[in-house]
């Protein structure tokens, strides 16, 4: 190590002390969880010293610079947790219908009859026009709002309701017999 590299360990390292509860707790009320908040904390320290930001310990906007930095990247993490999730929850819908959160039939490990029920799925949603099955898909498989839809597909939110109550009320009438 340079000494230029060792000055900014050294700071960077004070700044760590000094300062890492406080970042921690600030993160707390972005994400509840207190093993993601420090972990994000390490992070943030880590990339600080990766693209050798020079920090002074004494500095009257280094708490803030720190914090605003944690929020970012706790922003960016919620983000990434949330597409997940959202990409997880398509592929699990169309591999294994059951797996809907919507509580139209029982969950897939439950029962027996797994294949039959994606047979099904797929057949109800067929029968129905793009719109209504586009609806559906915002709706109970991304967790998008009434609002959102409508605003994206210019069409009033009793429409995008109605539709989604359609399809919802097809698929429990189709799955009823493995409620």
């Amino acid at each position: 190590m340079s000494a230029v590299q060792t000055e900014l360990a050294r700071k960077i390292s004070i700044c760590y002390a000094r300062y890492y509860n406080y970042v921690v707790n600030s993160l707390r009320k972005i994400i509840y969880d207190e093993e993601t908040c420090k972990e994000i904390v390490q992070e943030c320290f880590l990339r600080i010293f990766s693209k050798s930001i020079i920090l002074d310990p004494d500095g009257p906007h280094t708490r803030n610079f720190l914090v605003s930095t944690a929020k970012n990247m706790a922003i960016d993490y919620l983000r990434r947790k949330r597409t997940e999730r959202t990409v997880y929850k398509e592929k699990y819908y169309l591999e294994f219908p059951s797996g809907l959160d919507s509580g139209l039939i029982q969950p897939f490990e439950e029962t027996i009859f797994g294949g039959e029920i994606n047979d099904i799925v797929a057949s109800s949603m067929r029968k129905f026009h793009e719109v209504k099955r586009y609806v559906f898909k915002e709706i109970v498989i991304r967790g998008k709002g009434v609002a959102h839809v409508s605003n994206k597909s210019a069409m009033s939110r009793y429409k995008v309701k109605k539709y989604c109550d359609e399809v919802t009320d097809r698929l429990r009438e189709d799955l009823a017999e493995y409620r």
